[in-house]
């Protein structure tokens, strides 16, 4: 366990606010009551099964995940047979903190929704003429289904950086926090070549292309951001202390040092 607080991100909870409240007079405006109904239901059932399923990951695998990988180690000996990982490094926890700003990890969930929705609407079209109505169903089926499948993933990167944990590279003396190399290869502009590509690929007038990339861009980042506050706020520090409580367990390595878990 540790002293930590539960974070208050006062301004992302504004600009949730502000998103849900939009979100409701749009759909108030296009489709009257009905339309209100609709986004409701579907917008709020999507928020909370991907929310679950968040923090299910976090609940079910973080302690499991961090024993096999962190402490026991037992798959770098495997890694290093066949030459995949070629450094030695030690693995620590320092005080756990979260970040100060929630901009960059929504940031994280949005790129993984459009690098996965991009590439799968885009290897896989509905017609051979590619038009951007055509192209709407299978990117946001997908996009959904990363924000289900791939999120999940990224969440226990963000609760094993949150609860302290870093990696000691012997090789070049240095420290990271644990994920980094993969959210650079990730979210180092793989997202939005991939956007670029599928709007390139359209087949369709210049203003309808625009139009339709301007929509997903109004639509989903809300979706994004309200998922990434939620799990944040009413998640995250359970999560932390369980994981901590494997670590106290299991007696795994503390350092005295500070580095900055804030991103601004």
């Amino acid at each position: 366990m540790s002293n930590l607080q539960k974070p208050e991100y006062e301004k992302s909870g504004l600009i949730a606010g502000f998103f849900v409240i939009a979100a409701l007079i749009i759909s108030f405006l296009l489709g009257s009551i009905p339309g209100l109904v609709t986004t409701i239901v579907g917008v709020g059932g999507i928020i909370v099964l991907t929310g679950t399923i968040w923090f299910a990951a976090g609940y079910i695998l973080g302690g499991p995940v961090f024993q096999y990988f962190f402490i026991k180690r037992r798959h770098e000996s495997r890694l290093r047979q066949y030459h995949l990982l070629t450094y030695e490094s030690d693995y620590f926890l320092v005080e756990p903190s979260f970040p100060k700003s929630l901009r960059w990890r929504f940031a994280q969930t949005f790129s993984v929704f459009v690098l996965f929705a991009s590439t799968i609407a885009y290897m896989f079209p509905l017609a051979g003429q590619r038009s951007p109505i055509d192209e709407t169903i299978p990117f946001v089926y997908a996009g959904l289904t990363a924000l289900l499948v791939a999120m999940p993933l990224v969440t226990l990167l963000w609760l094993f950086e949150d609860s302290g944990l870093r990696n000691h590279r012997k090789d070049n003396n240095t420290i990271i926090k644990v994920g980094t190399l993969f959210e650079q290869v990730l979210f180092g502009g793989g997202a939005a070549s991939a956007f670029l590509r599928l709007i390139t690929s359209l087949n369709a007038p210049p203003a309808e292309v625009v139009g339709w990339a301007l929509a997903i861009f109004v639509l989903f980042p809300p979706i994004c951001f309200v998922l990434t506050l939620m799990h944040h706020e009413l998640s995250q520090l359970e999560l932390i202390n369980r994981v901590l409580s494997v670590a106290s367990t299991n007696s795994f390595p503390r350092r005295d040092i500070h580095l900055d878990n804030r991103h601004d």
